[in-house]
């Protein structure tokens, strides 16, 4: 497949500051696509009657569905082989990056971005030329800063915050980051869910449940799991979505994607070395590091 000269990033992130895992995500697109992504995930929106999409609203009926049928329409966009990907970046605040005293979650956040963005730009969208990137507006980024040093060592044509209110796009960056983080906040919710939906009593048969499972429980878990059905079906070049992303109740992981070019791509961020560590607030040396390729990543 030929590459577009230009990507479009669409971006937003969920519990940053909340939770033990947490996520933010990137829904890239050629160029030439944006008019068709956003009348189609528009219409949706619209015909629901509700302002905005986002995944702290899935707790009823309308707002499940409308969340249901945007995930269904970017599943048949990736069918009609459209270049489109969606990659969510999660990550552990208790592992050996992140728990540290003092940790500064808005500059980590910031950090974690710069990861996300040179992996994506970098790995998956291999000779392109030019970025446009429309990060949810966050006035706690400086994305002014993130810009200048994405720009060390790609075309950043454009990176200017917008609100989601009135972008679709990057209402689906948030639902995808919303559910990112979800299957592993909330996984042990997952059996109590099919308990509950099919009646398969006997996953409890070795441990009983030490939460309870609410309605909004219920919703999301329904969405999560209509997705899944669906992304399992997909055999794209090879890449068969039944072994691509994973889900795992026994060892209490939650959507994680184990081919990255997929193009749905739930990235578990491992720690790198023992040098990789989260910044800290008021470091009087401040938050400098080197990638393995010597370049400082934030500044």
């Amino acid at each position: 497949m030929v590459v577009s000269e230009e990507i479009y990033g669409w971006c937003d992130e969920s519990r940053y500051n909340q939770g033990k895992y947490r996520a933010i995500s990137i829904f890239s697109h050629q160029k030439e696509d944006t008019d068709y992504l956003i009348s189609g995930i528009g219409e949706i929106v619209e015909k629901s009657g509700i302002t905005e999409m986002k995944w702290k609203h899935v707790k009823n009926d309308k707002k499940s569905k409308v969340v249901k049928d945007s995930l269904d329409f970017l599943i048949r966009t990736i069918k009609q082989r459209k270049k489109i990907r969606v990659d969510v970046l999660i990550w552990d605040v208790e592992d050996s990056r992140h728990k540290v005293m003092g940790r500064d979650d808005i500059m980590n956040l910031q950090v974690m971005y710069y990861h996300l963005f040179e992996n994506v730009i970098e790995k998956r969208w291999r000779g392109t030329k030019k970025w446009r990137i429309y990060p949810d507006r966050n006035s706690s980024i400086k994305w002014t800063d993130v810009r200048k040093i994405l720009s060390r060592r790609y075309n950043i044509e454009e990176l200017t915050e917008k609100d989601s209110v009135e972008n679709v796009l990057i209402q689906i960056s948030d639902i995808f980051s919303g559910m990112g983080a979800y299957t592993w906040n909330s996984i042990e919710k997952y059996p109590m869910w099919i308990e509950k939906h099919f009646g398969q009593s006997k996953l409890f048969e070795e441990e009983p449940p030490a939460t309870s499972l609410t309605n909004k429980d219920r919703y999301r878990w329904e969405v999560i799991n209509t997705f899944y059905s669906k992304i399992k079906k997909l055999d794209l070049e090879g890449i068969k979505g039944n072994k691509a992303i994973e889900i795992n109740t026994s060892r209490k992981m939650g959507f994680k994607t184990r081919n990255p070019e997929f193009p749905i791509n739930f990235w578990f961020y491992i720690p790198q070395t023992d040098l990789d560590k989260a910044p800290i607030k008021n470091d009087p040396i401040g938050p400098r590091r080197k990638n393995p390729k010597g370049i400082w990543w934030y500044s």
